[in-house]
């Protein structure tokens, strides 16, 4: 905690879910407005948002391991801006299909859980510890 990289990283990522866990206020208000979903559409948008962020923080870990830390946050970060934009133009071309929107917040959701960085600047993993369960 006490060196800036270290410090810096948590703040952004907290400023990162922060933001994403927002939208999560908005959505259903967006998704009424948008494309008229009702309460069971709506439901399911959240759930499968719900779902997307657990396979995200799978995927984030693999991609910190494939692509290291930096990398992946940019990608996370690139990916929830555009879904962001992309919520914001549909909004515009109101009223769009459902099956849109409960796509974009399928991706969105996955996206902003896609952000695990390492705990300390040089961090590796360990040679010998895989946490990919080999099957015989």
């Amino acid at each position: 905690m006490r060196a800036a990289p270290v410090s810096l990283g948590l703040l952004a990522n907290t400023a990162l879910m922060t933001g994403s866990m927002m939208m999560l206020t908005y959505l259903a208000p967006v998704l009424a407005e948008t494309a008229s979903a009702g309460v069971g559409q709506r439901a399911v948008t959240f759930s499968l948002s719900g779902v997307a962020g657990m396979v995200g923080i799978w995927l984030g870990g693999v991609a910190v391991d494939r692509w290291g830390a930096d990398r992946t946050l940019t990608v996370g970060i690139a990916g929830i801006g555009a879904s962001m934009v992309c919520l914001w133009l549909l909004w515009l071309a109101r009223p769009v299909p459902f099956a849109v929107l409960l796509a974009l917040g399928t991706v969105w959701g996955g996206l902003s859980f896609l952000n695990s960085p390492r705990s300390r600047p040089g961090c590796t993993p360990s040679p010998g510890l895989s946490l990919r369960r080999r099957w015989p």
